[in-house]
C-alpha cells in the first residue's frame, strides 16, 4: 500500500489539540487563520508548551496567514531545543486565496525573521493549493527544518515583466538626465530564471523548494560575485586524472621508442647483410676478371684475394645498395617492367596462330641468348618482327 495505508489524519476537538490528543503524533500541522500580530505570539507560546509536552512528536508545522509577525517562534524553536526534540517550520504566506480566483505564477519564499522585504508589486497572498503543496513538501526536508519562511505568489504584471531582460545595457531604462534607473524586478527576474533553470533541468517540486530555502537567490548571486576557485575538489580530481594519463603516455611512448629502435636497429643490420652479400658478389666478380685478364699471380686465392680488396668491396657494396634503393632505380624498374609488358603485347596476342607463337618464342630465347647485354627491348622488338 501507499502512504495513505499508514497515515492517519485527526482533527483536534479546539483550535488547538490538548495534551492528551497529541498523544501519539508524530507530524502536527497548525494552520493560524485571519491571525493577528498578538493573538499570534499568544498561540504560538502555546503550540511550544504543548509541542515540549509532547515526547512521541518529530514534525511541527505552523502556516500563519493574515499577518507577517512572527513573534512567539522563538518560543517554539526553544521547545525543539535546534531540532533535538522535534523539528519546527513556521510558514507565513500573507492572505491565502482560493484557486478559482486569478493567480499569479511563480512563487516567493524566504526567510520571515531578517529576510527580503517584500516589494510592492508582490501582495503578501499565496493560494490555498501552492500554501498545502509547500506544508507538505517541507515535511520532507532537512532544509527547512527550525526555519521561519514567507512565502507569496508573483501577480500576473510581475510575471509579465520578468519575461523581460535585465533593465541593464543597450536595455536600461533612463531618467530625464539620462541616468540609468534600477531596474526594480532585477531580483525577481532572476529568481524566476533560477526556478526556470531547475524546471527545465527536471528538478521535482521538493527539490526546487530545497534549492529556493537553503540558499535560494543569495546563493546564487553569491555564486556569480564569487564564482568556485578552480582549485576546487573536482579540478584537483581531474588533475590526478590527468597525471596518470601522462604517466601512461610516457609508458607508451617510451614502448614506441624502444620499438622504433629495435627496428632501426634491425633495418641497419639488415642492410649490411645485404651491403656484404653485394661487396662478396663484386670481389668475386672482380677476382675472376683479373685471373682471366692476367693481372693476379696463380697462387693467390680467391678468399686471399677478397680479404685483400675487401674494404673497396664493400664501397662498392655500399654504392650499388644505394642506387638500387633509390627512386631513380625504382621508377626505372618499372618503366623497364611496363616495356617488357608492352612488348610482350605486341609480339604475341590472343587468338594469334600457334605456327607463329611457336616460331617467335624461339626466336625471341635465341636472341636474349646471344645478344641479351648488348640490345635493348626496343632492338629486340625490331629484330623479330623484322624476321617475321
Amino acid at each position: 500500500g501507499g502512504l495513505l495505508d499508514k497515515l492517519v489524519i485527526e482533527p483536534s476537538s479546539g483550535d488547538l489539540p490538548s495534551g492528551e490528543e497529541l498523544a501519539g503524533v508524530s507530524s502536527w500541522i497548525v494552520q493560524l487563520d485571519g491571525a493577528t500580530a498578538d493573538n499570534t505570539a499568544t498561540t504560538l507560546s502555546k503550540i511550544a508548551e504543548l509541542a515540549e509536552g509532547s515526547a512521541e512528536l518529530n514534525n511541527l508545522i505552523v502556516m500563519v496567514s493574515g499577518t507577517t509577525s512572527t513573534e512567539g517562534w522563538d518560543a517554539v524553536e526553544a521547545a525543539s531545543a535546534d531540532g533535538d526534540a522535534f523539528k519546527c517550520t513556521l510558514l507565513s504566506v500573507g492572505e491565502l486565496y482560493d484557486a478559482t480566483e486569478e493567480k499569479g505564477g511563480f512563487y516567493h519564499i524566504v526567510p520571515a525573521v531578517g529576510g527580503e522585504e517584500n516589494n510592492a508589486s508582490m501582495p503578501p497572498r499565496l493560494s490555498r493549493k501552492k500554501a498545502y503543496q509547500l506544508l507538505a513538501h517541507a515535511l520532507a526536508l532537512d532544509s527547512t527544518a527550525n526555519r521561519a519562511l514567507a512565502a507569496c505568489e508573483y501577480s500576473a504584471t510581475v510575471v509579465e515583466a520578468i519575461g523581460a531582460p535585465y533593465a541593464e545595457g543597450e536595455f536600461a531604462v533612463r531618467d530625464d538626465d539620462g541616468n540609468e534607473v534600477v531596474d526594480e524586478f532585477r531580483d525577481i527576474k532572476m529568481e524566476s530564471r533560477v526556478i526556470q533553470a531547475m524546471r527545465e533541468t527536471g528538478f521535482t517540486q521538493v527539490m526546487e523548494l530545497d534549492v529556493l530555502v537553503d540558499k535560494g537567490l543569495a546563493g546564487y548571486k553569491e555564486y556569480i560575485a564569487n564564482p568556485p576557485n578552480k582549485e576546487n575538489a573536482f579540478a584537483a580530481r581531474r588533475s590526478a586524472r590527468d597525471e596518470e594519463d601522462e604517466k601512461i603516455m610516457a609508458i607508451l611512448d617510451a614502448e614506441i621508442a624502444a620499438s622504433d629502435a629495435r627496428k632501426k636497429d634491425e633495418a641497419e643490420k639488415q642492410k649490411t647483410i645485404e651491403i656484404e652479400g653485394i661487396a662478396k658478389e663484386w670481389a668475386i666478380k672482380e677476382y675472376s676478371l683479373r685471373m682471366i685478364g692476367g693481372d693476379l699471380d696463380d697462387s693467390i686465392g680467391e678468399e686471399d684475394f677478397m680479404a685483400s680488396i675487401w674494404d673497396e668491396a664493400l664501397a662498392e657494396g655500399e654504392r650499388t645498395y644505394e642506387r638500387i634503393n633509390s627512386e631513380e632505380y625504382i621508377k626505372e624498374q618499372e618503366r623497364v617492367e611496363k616495356s617488357k609488358v608492352n612488348l610482350e603485347n605486341k609480339l604475341f596476342w590472343d587468338g594469334m596462330p600457334p605456327v607463329l607463337r611457336k616460331k617467335r618464342e624461339k626466336m625471341v630465347e635465341k636472341v636474349k641468348r646471344q645478344y641479351m647485354d648488348l640490345l635493348s627491348e626496343e632492338d629486340l622488338e625490331r629484330i623479330i618482327l623484322n624476321d617475321d
